[in-house]
C-alpha cells in the first residue's frame, strides 16, 4: 500500500533507522544533479537499506519515484517497510509465487510502465527505468510510438540483465546502459565472492562439517566467480575452475588455478560446486548423471536460476538437514545437497557494506544523468566511459 509523506508514522524513526552518510558519494552527485524535478523513475532493486538510502536521496532532491520493485531473494523485510514509510509505492511478487514469476508475466509491468508515462506527461517530465535482471525488455518493446519519446531508457545492474538486453537491444526503441561489466562494480564483486564462501561455512558448521576438507568447484570466472575463487585460495581449498570463454579460462589458470576442460570433469571432481553464471549452468541431466553423489550445490548468482530448482522441487524428494541446507533424493537414490534452497548465498548474511554500495550507486545514477542528457545509442548496450568511472572513483577516494 503507498503511503504518502503526510501518512508517515514516525519521521524521526525513519531517520534514525536510516542515518546521513550511508552513500556519501551519491548523494553528492544526486544534490548537484541538474536534472531535479525533471525526470520519474521505476526502480527495481535489492530491498537493502543501501537502496532505501538511495531512494531517500532521490526523493528529498525531487526525483520521482513511481514505484519500487522489491528483488526476490534479496527482501529485507524491515527496509522494504522503511521505504514505504518514505511515500514510495512499493510492490512485492504474490507470496507463494515463484520468484520472478508476477515481473515476468504479460501485462504486469506495463501497466506501471503506462502509469508512469502518463504521470510524466502530466507533469512534463521523462521516464528512466532501472532493471535488475531485464525483466522490462519485453514491455519496452511494446512501446507505443506516442510514449518512445517519454521513456529515455533503461538502465540495468546485473550480468543476467546485461545479457537479456544484449539480445533484444537492436529491437528496444529505447537506449539500455548497463553497469554488469563496469571496473567500478569489480568493488561488489569482491565482497560478494567473499560473502558467498562465509556464508557456506557458516551453513555447513552449522550442520556438523567444514568446508575446508572439501574439493570445490567453481562454474563461471567473471567477476563474482573469480572473487570466490580467491576466497577459496585463501582458506587453502584445491579448487578447479570452468568458464564457457577461453579467455577467462586462460586468466584463471594464469592465476594459478586449475582448470576443467569440460562440465562432467568439473563435476566429477568437486565435492562443493560453486555457480557463478548468471543463467543455469545444472539441469536434471548433469545433476543425475554427473554430480557425485552427497555432492553441495552453493549459487554465487544474483537470482536462483544456476541450478534447475523446478525440477529438483517437483520430482526430488526434498529433507531439510539443517538451517539452510537441504538434501534432494533423485530418483535413482543419489542425494545431493543444496544451499540456501538454490538462492544466492550471499544473501544469508549482512548486504556489501554501504560505502562499497557507494559506487555501485553513484554508477547507476551517473547512468541516469547521461540518459537524461541523450549520451546512449539505440540497438546496443551502452556502457559509461572511463572518464564518468575516474571521476566516482576520485570522489569516492576523496570521501571523509
Amino acid at each position: 500500500m503507498l503511503l504518502h509523506q503526510s501518512e508517515i508514522r514516525d519521521p524521526h524513526l525513519l531517520q534514525d533507522r536510516l542515518p546521513p552518510g550511508l552513500l556519501r558519494v551519491t548523494t553528492s552527485l544526486i544534490e548537484d544533479s541538474s536534472q531535479k524535478g525533471k525526470l520519474r523513475l521505476l526502480i527495481m532493486q535489492h530491498a537493502l537499506r543501501d537502496t532505501a538510502a538511495f531512494l531517500k536521496s532521490l526523493t528529498d532532491n525531487g526525483f520521482a519515484v513511481d514505484a519500487f520493485l522489491a528483488k526476490p531473494n534479496s527482501i529485507e523485510r524491515n527496509n522494504y517497510t522503511l521505504i514505504e514509510e518514505m511515500g514510495i509505492e512499493c510492490i512485492m511478487e504474490p507470496e507463494g509465487s515463484k520468484p520472478y514469476d508476477w515481473y515476468e508475466e504479460e501485462g504486469n509491468l506495463d501497466a506501471l510502465i503506462a502509469t508512469s508515462i502518463k504521470m510524466a506527461k502530466a507533469n512534463s517530465q521523462k521516464l528512466i527505468i532501472v532493471d535488475v535482471g531485464g525483466y522490462f525488455a519485453r514491455p519496452l518493446a511494446n512501446l507505443k510510438s506516442s510514449d518512445k519519446e517519454v521513456v529515455l531508457g533503461v538502465c540495468e545492474v546485473t550480468s543476467f540483465g546485461h545479457w537479456r538486453y544484449q539480445e533484444v537491444a537492436h529491437k528496444l526503441p529505447v537506449p539500455v546502459v548497463s553497469i554488469a561489466r563496469s571496473p567500478l562494480k569489480q568493488a561488489e564483486a569482491i565482497y560478494v565472492g567473499e560473502t558467498v564462501v562465509q556464508a557456506t561455512e557458516d551453513v555447513l558448521r552449522g550442520a556438523g562439517k567444514v568446508l575446508s576438507s572439501k574439493q570445490a568447484g567453481i562454474i563461471g570466472y567473471g567477476m563474482i566467480g573469480s572473487q570466490i575463487a580467491g576466497a577459496l585460495r585463501k582458506r587453502g581449498l584445491n579448487t578447479v575452475v570452468l568458464d564457457k570463454t577461453a579467455i577467462l579460462s586462460m586468466k584463471a589458470k594464469l592465476e594459478g588455478f586449475q582448470i576443467a576442460h569440460d562440465m562432467r570433469e568439473l563435476l566429477g571432481r568437486s565435492d562443493v560446486i560453486f555457480s557463478a553464471t548468471g543463467g543455469q549452468t545444472l539441469g536434471q541431466l548433469e545433476i543425475v548423471d554427473q554430480v557425485k553423489p552427497e555432492a553441495l550445490l552453493v549459487s554465487g548468482g544474483s537470482r536462483s536460476a544456476e541450478f534447475d530448482m523446478t525440477w529438483l522441487e517437483e520430482r526430488c524428494v526434498k529433507t531439510k538437514r539443517s538451517d539452510h541446507l537441504s538434501d534432494y533424493r533423485l530418483e535413482d537414490g543419489k542425494i545431493v545437497t543444496m544451499l540456501n534452497n538454490g538462492k544466492a548465498a550471499n544473501f544469508l548474511k549482512s548486504g556489501t557494506p554501504e560505502e562499497v554500495m557507494d559506487i555501485v550507486f553513484a554508477e547507476l545514477f551517473r547512468c541516469i544523468e547521461m540518459m537524461a542528457a541523450r549520451r546512449f545509442k539505440l540497438a546496443e548496450v551502452n556502457a559509461l566511459g572511463i572518464e564518468d568511472h575516474e571521476m566516482i572513483a576520485a570522489l569516492w577516494l576523496r570521501a571523509p
